[in-house]
């Protein structure tokens, strides 16, 4: 039964329900994947607005061409909550013509990088507001803390700062795909990115949100954990550079644990390399 309580102290098996029966079916491992996203509400990421709130408007704040020949804009969005509240996401588009696959990730200084290697090979990228609580960036003001904004809309919702920016991140998704982008997004080719707690925080989109098909989260789980986390499924090739899972430390951590369940709750549609090639076709 989703919710069900859970005594051992070991994780439990990945292949196994929590009444004991084995998963031996597609079927079941979607009802298997449901039990694990509940057993990560409950225990580690907090419930979420039991209704997503639609996108009310977007404005375009700021627009410019960068020496690189990409478009970067500002975007003010803005939600039907009950006080319509509105946050601010990034958004750097390539030369060219899309569908563009897709790249997200808060805009703290070291994954901005990874944001312009993307956008160089032919990425549009999303800078969402997920810039942790106790980081800054001058550049990005507020990104650190509309989070909290968010959540004092739904009183009832126990979620946690990094589920709440997972969250977010989802919204920029709305966003982009919905008929107010000013972008041409792949919607099958949808990835986000992340270190240590971005890492987790891109894990938990992904769990929650099946549009992520592909999930890079470096050092998300305890300090022993310093593989990157790739979860993307390939079914042409082993060679494919996205092929894998989370290599997570047996000790016991918040973080470890969080990352082991997270990756059993993605689901992934298809695979792409983000450094595949250089210009986007």
């Amino acid at each position: 039964m989703l919710g069900e309580s859970y005594s051992r102290s070991e994780l439990p098996p990945l292949l196994e329900f929590l009444d004991g029966r084995k998963v031996e079916s597609l079927g079941e491992w979607e009802e298997r994947r449901e039990e694990i996203r509940s057993l990560l509400i409950k225990y580690f990421v907090g419930s979420f607005p039991a209704k997503t709130p639609l996108i009310t408007g977007a404005k375009v704040t700021s627009e410019k061409v960068h020496e690189d020949g990409s478009t970067r804009r500002r975007i003010r969005v803005t939600l039907a909550t009950p006080n319509r509240v509105a946050f601010e996401m990034a958004l750097w588009l390539p030369d060219g013509k899309g569908p563009f696959p897709l790249l997200l990730t808060a805009p703290r200084f070291y994954q901005r990088y990874w944001g312009e290697d993307a956008v160089e090979r032919g990425y549009a990228v999303c800078l969402f507001p997920g810039v942790d609580s106790h980081h800054r960036e001058a550049d990005y003001p507020g990104y650190d803390s509309v989070w909290q904004t968010i959540r004092k809309e739904y009183p009832r919702a126990t979620w946690t700062e990094i589920s709440t920016k997972g969250w977010l991140a989802s919204r920029c998704i709305d966003y982009l795909l919905g008929d107010q982008s000013v972008a041409e997004i792949d919607a099958e080719k949808i990835a986000i990115i992340g270190f240590s707690r971005y890492g987790k925080q891109a894990m938990v989109a992904g769990a929650f949100d099946e549009r992520i098909s592909c999930v890079v989260a470096r050092s998300p789980g305890s300090p022993e954990s310093s593989q990157p986390a790739i979860t993307a499924n390939c079914p042409a090739s082993s060679s494919c550079p996205t092929r894998g899972s989370v290599k997570a430390t047996r000790r016991a951590s918040w973080g470890s644990c969080l990352a082991q369940a997270s990756t059993a709750a993605i689901t992934t549609r298809g695979c792409f390399p983000l450094y595949a090639a250089r210009v986007h076709s």
